[in-house]
């Protein structure tokens, strides 16, 4: 997996979630790192560390990838709000158009 231009990460992906409405691919590590990519340039376009790192084992979005879900291994749930995400988006987005809407343990390991 590739993180940024020369730097590789030793983890699996463990889930995929492709945004249709911002034309960018989600991807989940076994690290607890998730990816948002530029599928056409085929870069890593930002990376978000989890506060804990277990394995994410399920990430989905809204039908307007206005949000989006992930959820470990020891029943961590976080909410991500992309509303403001424009359409391939650029690393220079993130910082300013995503936002955590709620965190929360769904179920004790």
């Amino acid at each position: 997996i590739f993180l940024g231009e020369n730097e590789i990460q030793d983890a699996n992906v463990e889930a995929l979630c492709y945004l249709k409405m911002k034309k960018c691919l989600v991807s989940a590590l076994s690290n607890g790192i998730i990816q948002f990519w530029d599928h056409r340039g085929r870069k890593c376009v930002h990376t978000i560390t989890c506060p804990t790192t277990n394995p994410i084992f399920c990430l989905t979005s809204d039908e307007e990838n206005t949000i989006l879900v992930y959820a470990d291994d020891l029943g961590h749930v976080t909410t991500w709000e992309l509303a403001r995400l424009p359409q391939y988006p650029a690393a220079e987005d993130f910082h300013s158009c995503i936002d955590i809407i709620c965190s929360f343990q769904a179920h004790s390991a």
